[in-house]
C-alpha cells in the first residue's frame, strides 16, 4: 500500500461526509497514520445585466477548517469520530467572518457617501453639529448644546477628530480632522464636513450602535455591502436587480423576502441612490468605479480575496 493521497482523502469525503468537503493537507505521521486537514468550499452563481444577462460561477473557499487523523493500510479508517456538522458550522462560521470584513472595508470606502443620507444625517445629528461648529468658528463648547449632546465630545475626542483647547472649555479640530482638511485643501467647508461626519460614523461605528443604540446606520450600510459583495464575488462592476439583491442580502444577514420587507428594502435602497453609493439605470443597480476599485484593494490587504480564488468559471 503506497502513501495516503488528496484522491483516497476525497473519495473518502465523498461517500462518508458529503459536498463541498475536500482534503487541504496531508501530514505523514510515520506506522500508516496520517493527519489530514479538510476544507470547505461555496459554489456561487452571480448575475451580471450589464449586457444582456450573463452568469459568473465563483467559489469561495476556506482551507482548514478541520483536522483528522486517519490510518491507512488496507483502507482509510478514522481514528476519532468524524462530526460532519461540525466542519459545515465551521465553514459557515467563515462565511459570516467573511461577510462582517467585507462589511468593514464596505464601511471604509462608502462612509462619506453615507454620511449625506438625511436619515444618518437626523440621527446623528448632534456629531454633525458639533463638527459643523467647530469647522464654521474654530471651536465649540459643550454648554453650547443640550445636555443630552453633550456625551458625544468624549466621542469624538477619542476619534481624535476634536480635541479640548488648553485652559478653556472650549474644543477644537482634532488631528484626524486636520488630516481630512489637508487632504482636501481644495474642497468647499461643506464637503469637508460631510467626509468629517462620514470619518466618525466610520470609527465609531461600533460605539453608535452598541452603546448610543442609534441603529440608523445598519440598513443602508448592509445594503451597500449587499451590492458591493456581489462586485467583489465576481470581480466585476456588475448590474443586478432588486430581487438578486434581496436574495444576497438575505444569504448574508437572514433576512425575510416578503412585501414588507422589500417595501422597507427599496426605501433604504433609494436614499443610497439619491448619495451616489450606488448607482441606478433602467430599473438595474451598479456601483461606482472609484469605490469598486478601493474594495478591491483593501479586499486583497486584508486577504479577502484569497477566499474567493479557488476557480473560476466565466460564461
Amino acid at each position: 500500500m503506497g502513501k495516503l493521497t488528496k484522491e483516497d482523502v476525497n473519495y473518502f469525503i465523498m461517500n462518508r461526509i458529503g459536498p463541498q468537503v475536500y482534503a487541504r493537507d496531508i501530514d505523514d505521521l510515520g506506522n500508516h497514520d496520517y493527519k489530514v486537514s479538510f476544507g470547505v468550499v461555496f459554489p456561487k452563481l452571480i448575475k451580471d445585466f450589464t449586457d444582456g444577462e450573463k452568469e459568473y460561477l465563483r467559489y469561495i473557499k476556506f482551507d482548514n477548517i478541520k483536522s483528522y487523523e486517519f490510518a491507512f493500510e488496507k483502507e482509510l479508517i478514522p481514528k476519532s469520530r468524524i462530526d460532519r456538522m461540525e466542519i459545515y458550522s465551521k465553514a459557515y462560521s467563515k462565511l459570516y467572518e467573511l461577510s462582517l470584513d467585507t462589511e468593514a472595508i464596505v464601511l471604509n470606502a462608502t462612509y462619506s457617501y453615507l454620511a449625506k443620507i438625511s436619515f444618518i444625517r437626523t440621527a446623528l445629528n448632534p456629531i454633525y453639529s458639533i463638527l459643523a461648529k467647530i469647522n464654521r468658528d474654530d471651536a465649540a463648547k459643550p454648554i453650547e448644546f443640550a445636555i443630552n449632546q453633550r456625551k458625544y465630545f468624549d466621542l469624538l475626542e477619542s476619534e481624535e477628530l476634536i480635541r479640548k483647547k488648553t485652559d478653556t472649555y472650549s474644543y477644537e479640530r482634532g488631528n484626524a480632522f486636520i488630516k481630512i482638511e489637508d487632504l482636501l485643501e481644495d474642497a468647499k467647508k461643506d464637503e469637508i464636513i460631510n467626509y468629517v461626519f462620514g470619518f466618525a460614523i466610520k470609527k465609531g461605528k461600533k460605539y453608535i450602535i452598541d452603546h448610543l443604540k442609534i441603529k440608523s446606520i445598519i440598513p443602508f450600510l448592509r445594503i451597500a455591502n449587499t451590492y458591493y459583495s456581489l462586485a467583489l464575488k465576481a470581480n466585476e462592476l456588475i448590474h443586478t436587480t432588486v430581487d438578486e439583491l434581496m436574495l444576497e442580502h438575505r444569504n448574508i444577514y437572514n433576512t425575510g423576502l416578503g412585501c414588507q420587507f422589500r417595501t422597507k428594502f427599496e426605501s433604504h435602497l433609494d436614499n443610497i441612490i439619491q448619495e451616489a453609493g450606488i448607482l441606478e439605470e433602467n430599473k438595474y443597480y451598479y456601483g461606482k468605479e472609484s469605490i469598486f476599485k478601493k474594495l478591491q484593494e483593501e479586499a486583497q490587504e486584508v486577504k479577502i480575496m484569497s477566499a474567493l480564488g479557488y476557480t473560476i468559471t466565466k460564461s
